[in-house]
């Protein structure tokens, strides 16, 4: 047979208010705060415990407009810690002191997405679809960054880790140019001993970061497609010739547009900056075009110390 799993949670304390709108089915603002939360799940002999001091966070919504909102959320959190222990591969212990972030939507069109959840299949023909071609793009811009501070991940005895260690999405909608972007960066990694060779520590940068995004997607091509042709009440929505054609309309001839930026290294040696596009074939993806510019500064050069003695 197979393996059991079971699920159990603990939150010691939590307290929220809200100031709810009916119109929107949302909150025009609200405030929670959870405090020692503890999530324990176990498949077979494989467990993941994690617990967390506290979490908090705000959302407030503005230029409320016929059912399209401005919406704002921030969060905070201390105290992170999980352990994953698997007989298998050993233990590996991650903490984290504290976390924030921040998202944003504009023009969220908040009561389309509530209108989205309660249709059921049988009106996807006939309401829904007035309904998504009515609100497209649903959103004009979405961004949410998290960043977390001093990351210590522990495994097999030895420990790295991060001061900062932070993530970036970006959206611009469901629209004919459609803009998805990631981010990520690092600030003084800490590489577990042994692990470089000697006299190599000072090429581990001090900060880092790499960011990519795929443009010009036809993201609300492919959502009119499926709304006049796909069927959700079969296992396959679409043929095998309705699914090539769905790929043709989400990559506007045939090349998908990357755009690389942020991609940069800074350490006592060394500083690099890379930045430029790429257009990939998906059906002949080792051969991509690209226009890239790498730029390498000269690291700072210590000035030479005097020593004064009386």
């Amino acid at each position: 047979g197979g393996q059991t799993s079971s699920f159990t949670y603990i939150i010691e304390k939590m307290e929220g208010s809200a100031l709810f709108d009916p119109v929107l089915t949302f909150t025009r603002s609200a405030d929670f705060k959870f405090e020692n939360m503890k999530v324990t799940t176990q498949t077979g002999p494989a467990k993941v415990e994690a617990t967390m001091q506290s979490y908090s966070g705000n959302t407030t919504t503005s230029n409320i407009n016929g059912g399209v909102v401005d919406l704002v959320s921030v969060m905070s959190g201390t105290g992170l810690n999980e352990t994953v222990s698997d007989p298998s591969t050993g233990e590996v212990a991650i903490s984290v002191a504290s976390m924030d972030g921040r998202a944003q939507a504009d023009k969220l069109g908040i009561v389309a997405l509530r209108d989205l959840v309660v249709f059921g299949l049988d009106k996807w023909k006939s309401k829904l679809k007035a309904l998504i071609k009515a609100n497209v793009p649903f959103v004009d811009n979405l961004v949410e960054n998290v960043t977390l501070h001093d990351v210590k991940v522990t495994a097999q005895g030895l420990e790295g880790g991060f001061e900062q260690l932070g993530y970036k999405l970006d959206f611009n909608g469901i629209k004919a140019d459609t803009r998805a972007g990631f981010e990520v960066s690092i600030l003084n990694p800490k590489v577990p001993m042994g692990i470089l060779p000697p006299g190599t520590e000072a090429a581990v940068p001090q900060t880092a970061s790499m960011g990519v995004a795929i443009t010009g997607l036809n993201v609300e091509g492919v959502v009119s497609y499926l709304v006049e042709n796909a069927d959700f009440t079969k296992s396959d929505p679409l043929t095998p010739a309705q699914s090539a054609e769905l790929g043709k309309i989400v990559v506007p001839g045939g090349w998908m547009n990357v755009e690389v930026s942020n991609v940069a290294a800074k350490s006592a040696v060394y500083d690099l900056s890379l930045a430029g596009t790429m257009q990939v074939n998906p059906d002949n993806s080792d051969k991509p075009r690209a226009d890239i510019t790498i730029t390498g500064r000269q690291a700072p050069i210590e000035e030479p110390r005097t020593t004064r003695r009386n």
